[in-house]
C-alpha cells in the first residue's frame, strides 16, 4: 500500500509552503478507457495558504505543487509538478468559511504535468463500498521532510489501528489520535488493502479526527465525468471493450426487492475489494438463502463496476433525502408543509438507480440452480 502514497508540497516564495500526502488513483472520463491516467488525491487545505483573516488552509491555491514518489530522492531533479485538475475545483480563490466547514468537501484531484508519471505511475488497486468499523491503517508522511531517512521518500504506516467512531454524509470520524499535520491527504486503508478514505489531520483538535470518504469521493469524481478504474487484467474483445464470458439470465433478478437488491449488491462489491470476488458466494434474501455464481474478477468491465457502485449509494442518498422531506413536511405545532412533490420526484429517481443495479448484476452473478 506504501507505493500508491506520495509526498506532496504546495509552496509560493511569499507565503511558505505547506506539505501533505497524496494517494495515487486510476480514473477515466466515463466509457472511454482510452483516457485512463493516474492522479493524485489530498485534502484541499494541503495546497492553500492562509486566508487573509489567518484561517489555516483556507487561503488561495499556492502557485506552485510538487509531489514527490514514495521511494524517491527528495530532490527537485524527482519532483513531479503538479496541478488542480479543473473538474474539482472552484477556483484559486479563498474558501468561504461555510464551504470550509463542510469536511467532505475538503479533497481535491491533483494531475501530473509529466505524462509518462500520469501513464504508468501504480494506483490503489481496490475502493472500499461500504464503511465498515475498521480497523484501519493510514499510511502518509506525519513527520514531512523530517522523517526521510538518508534523504529519502518514505511513507510511515500507522502503528496504531483505527475503528470507527461515526460516518455521516461522506465523512468518517475515528477513534485515536496518532496522526499530525503531515499525513493530512494520507490513505487510510482497510486490512484487505482497500481505499477508504483521506485522512484530515490538521493541528485543529476538530479536523484531527475526520476523514473523507472514498465512497464519497468516488460518486462525487462520477457527477464530475470521471469514474475510477482498477488495475486489472480484463478480457476484451477484437474492438478493446470489456465483454462478460457470460451474462444472467433476467429472469432471477427480476423477481427481486429493492432490499434484495442492495444487499446483494454490497455482497458482490465487498467481495470483490477483498480479491476474492470468484467462484461462489452464499446470501440470505427473502426468499431464503441462495448460491451465487460470480463472473471471474479479471473479466469484471470497469464501468459495470463503477455504474453498480454509483447507484449503490444514491439509492441511499435518495432515502435519506426523502425521509429528511417527510419529517420536514410534517411542519411545526401542527402546521402542514406539502412537500408530496419533491417526495415523489426523489422516489422516481431512487428507483431509477434500482433498476440500474438491477441492470449492472445482470452481467456479474448468476444464480445456482
Amino acid at each position: 500500500m506504501t507505493e500508491y502514497i506520495w509526498f506532496v508540497r504546495a509552496s509560493s516564495p511569499s507565503r511558505g509552503h505547506s506539505d501533505g500526502s497524496g494517494v495515487a488513483v486510476r480514473l477515466q472520463h466515463i466509457g472511454q478507457p482510452l483516457s485512463a491516467k493516474t492522479f493524485l488525491l489530498t485534502c484541499g487545505h494541503v495546497i492553500r495558504g492562509n486566508s487573509a483573516d489567518g484561517r489555516c488552509g483556507e487561503g488561495p491555491v499556492f502557485p506552485q505543487i510538487q509531489a514527490w514518489a514514495p521511494g524517491s530522492g527528495f530532490n527537485e531533479r524527482q519532483a513531479k509538478t503538479m496541478s488542480v485538475c479543473s473538474a474539482t475545483t472552484a477556483g484559486y480563490r479563498e474558501t468561504p468559511a461555510q464551504e470550509a466547514a463542510n469536511a467532505a468537501s475538503d479533497w481535491v484531484l491533483l494531475e501530473f504535468a509529466d505524462s509518462q508519471s500520469a501513464v504508468a505511475a501504480p494506483a490503489v488497486s481496490g475502493w472500499a463500498n461500504t464503511t465498515s468499523d475498521g480497523p484501519y491503517r493510514i499510511i502518509g508522511y506525519p513527520g514531512g521532510e523530517n522523517s526521510f531517512q538518508r534523504g529519502i521518500v518514505t511513507p510511515m504506516v500507522s502503528p496504531e489501528l483505527f475503528h470507527v467512531r461515526d460516518s455521516f454524509h461522506g465523512v468518517l470520524r475515528l477513534t485515536g489520535t496518532a496522526t499530525r499535520p503531515g499525513i493530512s491527504g494520507g490513505g487510510i486503508f482497510t486490512e484487505s488493502q482497500a481505499f477508504a478514505g483521506l485522512h484530515r489531520a490538521r493541528e485543529d483538535a476538530i479536523l484531527q479526527v475526520h476523514a473523507v470518504l472514498a465512497f464519497h469521493i468516488r460518486s462525487r469524481l462520477f457527477e464530475l465525468g470521471r469514474e475510477v478504474v482498477i488495475p486489472q487484467t480484463i478480457a476484451t474483445s477484437s474492438c478493446g471493450t470489456a465483454e462478460p464470458q457470460w451474462k444472467q439470465s433476467s429472469s432471477e433478478l427480476d423477481s427481486l426487492n429493492e432490499n434484495d437488491l442492495m444487499a446483494l449488491a454490497a455482497v458482490v462489491l465487498d467481495a470483490r475489494n477483498a480479491q476474492n470476488a470468484h467462484g461462489s458466494l452464499g446470501i440470505s434474501l427473502s426468499d431464503g438463502s441462495r448460491e451465487l455464481e460470480v463472473l471471474p474478477q479479471k473479466e469484471w468491465p470497469a464501468a459495470v463496476v463503477n455504474r453498480l457502485t454509483h447507484a449503490l449509494e444514491m439509492v441511499t442518498i435518495y432515502e435519506r433525502k426523502i425521509q429528511f422531506l417527510k419529517k420536514k413536511q410534517e411542519g411545526p405545532a401542527g402546521v402542514a408543509i406539502d412537500f408530496s412533490g419533491e417526495i415523489e420526484q426523489k422516489l422516481r429517481e431512487q428507483a431509477g438507480e434500482v433498476e440500474q443495479i438491477r441492470i449492472q448484476l445482470k452481467s456479474l452473478i448468476r444464480f445456482r440452480t
